[in-house]
């Protein structure tokens, strides 16, 4: 059975380097029970099937680990703030995947366009993905498990009974031996992980996928711009050099309204996941269980990936962007001085210095390089005051 995918053969044809690295993105999203159907062309029924068995997976899991959550929560097992960590993850995850559900032909349109409008720039991609995005896609199936090693490496005893007194509600396995407890730990825990690192970081690498190709699209408009208007004999290329840039910019207001919400709900949650993992290893208290250690440097290391994906990727379409501007700028000194060359350059040249094709999270926050120095900053900021309030609370 081969899955379905809502992009037509003519443009494939077209992009086939950009289509058959999506096509990637799109098999892990499956395992997710989001299916990227055909258009035109109606799902068959194991498509269908497949699909449901993935998403009926998922819900089981989420509500498995959401009932564990509540139990910590009202039996006061844990702090309150493990509790609320959790379940902010579990509802982003949630939100984020209805979000993806709900918008995902149009996530395949938005690759259709901004395809369609790099074979108008140019024939030929320079982008190659491939690599990338299967070490990505190892990283995302095998961290889980990775994270989940050191229940299995060395438990201490307890951590043992903390996690399985969470994860089986508070019943005690008096059959079972430690070889049993352990096992069933790292099984409980590798849901977990699952349902913490896998959606969320499969869509972060669609996003940057999509501001890749963005960022390719623009890059080639503004290397094939100066050409095209310096070899100019009869004045066709300002012309269409204007109208290839209005599709540029349809094509990034599409991306930037698809990914801004999704965008918000990942930083967010990442955001979130430092503080959190910071104040475990920062905090005395905990220093003593081995697996919440190598748990928090996991989350913490999976969050920064996670930013610099997204954050570069981004931020990139705004840097290329600022080349066009340069090249107008230099095209308006050497071309010729006839009316209509002058006057449809000047109306290229105000509708770049016009906007400024910046992605952002939800209209908040802006992608820029400049987010990781205002982060490392806050963090440094937040350890700093977990250290000092946890060495007042000691003395």
């Amino acid at each position: 059975m081969k899955p379905q995918f809502a992009w037509s053969n003519s443009r494939s044809q077209k992009s086939p380097a950009a289509f058959s690295e999506f096509k990637l993105i799109t098999l892990f999203l499956r395992l997710s029970g989001i299916s990227i159907s055909a258009l035109q062309q109606p799902s068959s029924p194991w498509s269908i099937l497949y699909t449901g068995l993935s998403a009926s997976i998922w819900i089981i899991s989420f509500a498995f680990i959401t009932s564990e959550i509540l139990f910590c929560g009202a039996t006061n097992y844990v702090e309150t703030s493990v509790v609320t960590f959790n379940i902010f993850v579990l509802v982003s995850s949630c939100v984020l995947w209805v979000i993806v559900q709900r918008r995902s032909r149009q996530f395949v349109q938005l690759l259709e366009d901004v395809a369609d409008t790099h074979a108008c720039v140019s024939k030929k991609w320079n982008l190659n993905l491939r690599k990338i995005i299967i070490v990505l896609f190892a990283y995302i199936c095998f961290i889980p498990f990775v994270t989940s090693l050191p229940s299995l490496i060395t438990v201490q005893e307890d951590s043992l009974r903390f996690y399985l007194h969470c994860y089986l509600y508070g019943t005690k396995l008096t059959s079972f031996g430690r070889f049993g407890k352990i096992t069933l730990l790292f099984t409980f825990l590798t849901v977990e992980n699952f349902l913490h690192f896998f959606f969320p970081n499969v869509v972060v690498v669609l996003i940057f996928f999509l501001c890749e190709c963005q960022n390719q699209t623009v890059a080639s408009y503004s290397e094939k711009l100066p050409r095209r208007l310096m070899v100019d004999k009869n004045n066709a290329n300002v012309d269409k050099m204007v109208w290839l840039y209005g599709k540029l910019r349809k094509d990034f207001v599409n991306l930037r309204d698809l990914t801004s919400l999704p965008i918000s709900l990942i930083l967010t949650q990442k955001f979130l996941t430092l503080f959190f993992s910071l104040t475990v290893l920062l905090s005395k208290n905990t220093k003593s269980i081995f697996v919440e250690i190598i748990e928090s440097t996991c989350y913490i290391a999976n969050a920064i990936l996670g930013l610099i994906l997204i954050i570069v990727s981004a931020s990139k379409i705004q840097e290329t962007h600022s080349k066009i501007r340069e090249q107008c700028l230099d095209a308006s000194l050497r071309l010729p001085r006839d009316s209509k060359s002058l006057e449809l350059l000047y109306l290229l040249k105000s509708f770049v210095e016009r906007e400024d094709l910046t992605m952002t999270a939800a209209g908040i926050v802006l992608l820029k390089r400049s987010l990781f120095l205002k982060l490392g900053a806050s963090m440094i900021t937040y350890g700093v005051i977990i250290v000092q309030l946890d060495s007042a609370k000691k003395n």
